[in-house]
């Protein structure tokens, strides 16, 4: 809807259909294209004085669009990750209602740390139309396994050495009674 003020008794025109003038008051639907859109507004009073008023308005309904670049696939093996999302500039993005950080071309980045399991995550992005977009994403978490004790001729190492230290011991405590029987004799 278009709404504006004139002269009582002008002509109005917009984008040269005559519209009615209700005592200085005149108002008219108009039909919007997406993007942009030039419109002329045009006055002429009774003495033959004109005014002419060009209006540029953006039509945008489309939402943003999320694009999710890293990580790459939905299961990592670290804790901290970081979230890369491609939008477009000028956008309000949030990853479960926090902030995203925006870089330059419209890419943004979320650091986390997670949790072991599935981290689900929304984003949203709005611009500055107020349309919004939202994607939902979950990260596995799987932490890397400890290493496993060695095999093969590495367990045969390890029990000599647990041999070794049981025969130093018994060696050590013999030396200790042996000392302590002389000094009481």
């Amino acid at each position: 809807m278009l709404v504006g003020k004139t002269e009582a008794g002008a002509n109005v025109t917009i984008d040269g259909i005559a519209v009615e003038n209700n005592f200085g008051n005149f108002s008219s639907q108009i039909k919007l294209s997406e993007g942009r859109n030039n419109i002329t507004v045009g006055s002429k009073d009774r003495a033959g004085n004109t005014i002419t008023r060009a209006i540029s308005v953006l039509l945008d309904t489309t939402p943003p669009s999320i694009i999710l670049l890293s990580p790459q696939n939905n299961t990592v093996s670290t804790q901290k990750v970081r979230i890369t999302i491609k939008s477009e500039d000028g956008v309000y993005l949030t990853v479960n209602a926090r902030k995203a950080t925006p870089e330059v071309g419209g890419i943004f980045y979320f650091d986390v740390d997670l949790m072991r399991g599935g981290n689900n995550f929304t984003i949203i992005a709005t611009d500055a139309a107020e349309n919004a977009a939202s994607k939902e994403m979950t990260i596995e978490y799987i932490p890397p396994k400890l290493s496993e004790p060695p095999s093969g001729n590495d367990g045969t190492l390890i029990f000599l050495l647990g041999l070794i230290t049981t025969i130093t011991l018994l060696i050590l405590f013999g030396i200790y009674l042996m000392r302590h029987k002389k000094g009481s004799v």
